[in-house]
């Protein structure tokens, strides 16, 4: 069985908060980019440049984890 250690990312909540962030940041910066004046090119690319923000996060909390994890690991007992 496939073990996705994100599912323990921010005590269990990670995988809606995820879906959330995912399908709403994006609507959000482009409304802020056109509320802003920005041009609908520039907000576009902010837009969808954001969603690398959501997948960056999960990747540092995860080795963030990963790295308590091991550390947790290396004590003698």
């Amino acid at each position: 069985m496939l073990d996705d250690s994100g599912d323990d990312l921010f005590d269990g909540f990670w995988p809606f908060m995820k879906r959330v962030l995912l399908i709403f940041l994006p609507i959000w910066v482009f409304l802020l980019g056109m509320s802003a004046g920005a041009p609908t090119i520039v907000s576009s690319v902010l837009a969808g440049s954001s969603i690398a923000v959501v997948v960056y996060i999960e990747k540092l909390k995860l080795k963030q984890a990963m790295a308590a994890n091991d550390d947790a690991e290396s004590l003698i007992k």
